[in-house]
């Protein structure tokens, strides 16, 4: 009773992280689809250790279409300070305006690490109930 109540929430569990990962690769292609692009500019980078871990940020500045200036932050690649960086813009209105940076690392990494366990996990989930013990 106890293993199947146990096999049960693991099964639940890994079919929530299969499933949200698929949400957020909907909601990362529609606002990919909906976003306009513009140039923003690389302005400063700082770096600090966490866990052993050295870490590296950087602050990416640009123009929304009304003149607004905004920023960023990223991570996931490493652009020098004072080039040029491709930025993803979606401004909707009564709503704030939602950037990021359209690099492939920035946009898509979070969503191929959660479906990929996602379907793993699946893919073992599958392969368990195939295998009863006797």
């Amino acid at each position: 009773m106890l293993v199947t109540f146990a096999f049960s929430i693991l099964i639940l569990t890994v079919l929530a992280v299969f499933v949200g990962g698929v949400v957020m690769a909907v909601r990362r292609l529609a606002f990919v689809a909906q976003a306009y692009r513009v140039q923003g500019q690389v302005v400063s980078e700082w770096q600090y250790r966490q866990r052993g871990l050295l870490q590296r940020f950087y602050r990416v500045e640009f123009q929304l279409r009304n003149g607004q200036r905004a920023g960023l932050r990223g991570s996931g690649w490493r652009p020098a300070v004072g080039s040029q960086v491709a930025v993803l813009v979606r401004e909707r209105p009564g709503h704030d305006p939602k950037a990021k940076i359209a690099s492939w690392s920035e946009l898509w990494s979070d969503v191929v690490v959660t479906v990929s366990v996602g379907s793993m996990g699946l893919l073992m989930m599958a392969l368990m109930t195939q295998v009863q013990p006797r």
